[in-house]
């Protein structure tokens, strides 16, 4: 009995921390105004039709945004569908994705995620496996 009242009282927690979708935007992004968002998430779906939803860093360049992930599999699924939804201030925007292909790009795109993250960027540098996959992030244009 007491073990089930242990296990009873987590369900409240585990509720608190789901991720409840937030209200859908109306318009397209503002990326200056979300520039400083620290943890958005990002909605993609699974090879079998799974909802993923991924605590994610963003960057601002130059009014336009940008992820950067390993080969992680949410970036599978991008590369499989390029439709998403990212969360962030409040709302719900379906988004477009476009790998960043163009090497001096990268690397400012780069600069920017250092000068954001600062610390937390250099922490994580030493394990990546391999060159981070960049995408820029672009209002959806339809279903």
């Amino acid at each position: 009995m007491d073990r089930l009242l242990v296990a009873l009282a987590w369900v409240p927690l585990v509720l608190a921390c789901a991720s409840t979708p937030p209200p859908p935007a109306t318009g397209a992004p503002d990326w200056a105004s979300l520039a400083d968002e620290k943890v958005p998430r990002l909605v993609t779906h699974d090879a079998d039709g799974d909802e993923r939803i991924t605590k994610l860093w963003i960057s601002v360049l130059d009014g336009r945004a940008y992820l950067r992930t390993s080969d992680s599999r949410w970036n599978a699924n991008l590369e499989r569908d390029p439709r998403a939804e990212l969360w962030i201030g409040g709302h719900a925007y379906p988004v477009g994705v476009t790998r960043v292909e163009d090497s001096d790009l990268r690397a400012r795109i780069e600069a920017r995620f250092r000068e954001k993250y600062g610390f937390e960027d250099k922490l994580i540098s030493p394990f990546r496996s391999s060159e981070p996959n960049l995408w820029r992030l672009d209002p959806a244009s339809g279903p």
